[in-house]
């Protein structure tokens, strides 16, 4: 059943890439364009995101959605959509209202990869990078934080399948068709985008109580109908990271012929910048990230942070 359902999922990606130009893969390139100017997407992501939950919370209540199991249907169509690309991710890649990148394959840390390294890189774009603060995000984060992270959620919570299946799941996935088996990378910062958006979606209605501060959910039932809590809209930088840069959060390669590959365009980029390409590029950030999640979430580090980005932490903290 696993194999069969492998087999119908690959395929069904293999024929959107082939039959539409306008879709994106999975894979974008953080690092050739990093140094040049482009304006901080935050505050607009932020507009855009408590408009598209505006209208899951004007839907429900149009079409007198009372339970909550009503309302997370609504939310979840117009935020994450069916698979493989959600709704918000296709208005990001083509609005106006942010500023984003796309590199071209034969310009980008993919240049040197060949058909048999991965084949999808051959059939559909790269995606799109946004800056947010010092960090530099694919807009397909986005799209795994509201749609993957549903899965983690439906996994975890609805389902009572637990962390841990819905973990298994989003590693599977790296390592098959959204990741080794077709573009020939595994990105750690979509498994971290994942993660977070299973805990956006355990706060949608629900407050959160910890030993720190209380976090009041995005959408409350007021006077018999949802409203987006006027206390508590909706803010990127509480998700947002190094874990989701590629450039800090380090991917793997389906082989190290491939790892050879990018770090060798890496180092062309270099000599043409005169800064050094390397990942993690910053490695205060990764050091940063690598504690942050060893505090809060210790028994998914391996999950979360790459090997690289752990190697790079721990010599970090060796030399303070």
């Amino acid at each position: 059943m696993a194999i069969l359902i492998f087999f119908i999922s690959t395929m069904t990606l293999l024929l959107l890439f082939a039959h539409s130009s306008c879709l994106y893969a999975t894979e974008v390139d953080s690092f050739t364009n990093r140094l040049t100017l482009q304006k901080d997407s935050t505050n607009e992501l932020n507009n855009i995101t408590n408009e598209f939950l505006k209208r899951c919370v004007d839907e429900a209540n149009d079409k007198s959605l009372t339970t909550l199991k009503e309302l997370y249907t609504s939310c979840t169509a117009i935020l994450g959509g069916n698979l493989p690309w959600s709704p918000i991710e296709n208005f990001l890649n083509q609005t106006e209202r942010i500023e984003s990148r796309g590199e071209k394959r034969a310009d980008s840390i993919y240049s040197l990869m060949n058909r048999r390294d991965g084949f999808a890189l051959y059939i559909a774009s790269l995606g799109h990078t946004i800056r947010m603060g010092e960090l530099i995000i694919g807009i397909d984060k986005i799209g795994h934080f509201f749609q993957e992270g549903y899965s983690y959620y439906n996994s975890t919570y609805l389902n009572d399948s637990g962390i841990r299946s819905a973990l298994d799941s989003g590693e599977y996935q790296e390592r098959t068709y959204y990741g080794l088996m077709t573009t020939g990378v595994y990105s750690y910062s979509d498994l971290n985008a994942n993660f977070q958006g299973l805990l956006f979606w355990n706060s949608l209605t629900k407050t959160e109580f910890n030993e720190a501060e209380v976090f009041k959910p995005y959408i409350i039932w007021k006077n018999n109908q949802w409203q987006q809590n006027p206390e508590h809209l909706f803010d990127w930088r509480v998700y947002v990271d190094a874990g989701m840069d590629e450039s800090q959060n380090c991917n793997t390669y389906k082989t190290p012929a491939i790892q050879a590959k990018v770090d060798k365009r890496l180092n062309q980029l270099s000599l043409k910048t005169g800064v050094k390409m390397a990942c993690p590029m910053s490695p205060v950030s990764c050091y940063e990230y690598v504690s942050k999640i060893r505090l809060l979430f210790p028994d998914y580090v391996h999950h979360l942070v790459s090997p690289f980005c752990l190697q790079s932490a721990s010599a970090q903290a060796n030399r303070e």
